[in-house]
């Protein structure tokens, strides 16, 4: 997840401090879960982590890669109901929840043959594209 979230981030030209936030948040995106199926909850949890991890160890703390964590693990229409209603002018809040689940859909490519079923949810063109890249790399 942490690999095709930097690609994605990096294909939409975020800054390095942008992919350094994104690369601290998303490594913890499922940290909290507490089974490797539906986990509501788990979302928070990882925030709520990211968080503390940012205190304890001087990180700096990115609300936008928080946001995207704590709502990750929601449908897409209330997760971005709610980062919108927190930022409200920040539009790339919700660019960042977007790659955090694009990433996390690539990822499943590795689990089985669901290159074709990913591909119709993913949310931006930038992770289209690493489809088949995705299904190589888990393939190797």
């Amino acid at each position: 997840v942490l690999l095709f979230s930097l690609m994605i981030g990096h294909s939409l030209g975020f800054s390095d401090n942008d992919l350094n936030a994104l690369a601290a948040a998303v490594c913890l995106h499922d940290a909290k879960r507490q089974n490797d199926g539906i986990d509501p909850g788990h979302g928070k949890r990882a925030a709520a982590l990211y968080m503390e991890m940012c205190c304890n160890m001087q990180l700096v703390f990115d609300k936008r890669s928080y946001l995207a964590l704590k709502y990750h693990d929601l449908d897409d229409c209330e997760a971005i109901k709610l980062i919108a209603a927190d930022m409200p002018s920040d539009k790339r809040a919700i660019q960042i929840y977007k790659i955090v689940k694009d990433a996390d859909m690539l990822d499943e490519i590795k689990d089985d043959d669901k290159d074709e079923a990913v591909f119709e949810r993913l949310r931006t063109e930038s992770a289209k594209s690493m489809v088949k890249f995705a299904k190589q790399f888990f393939a190797a």
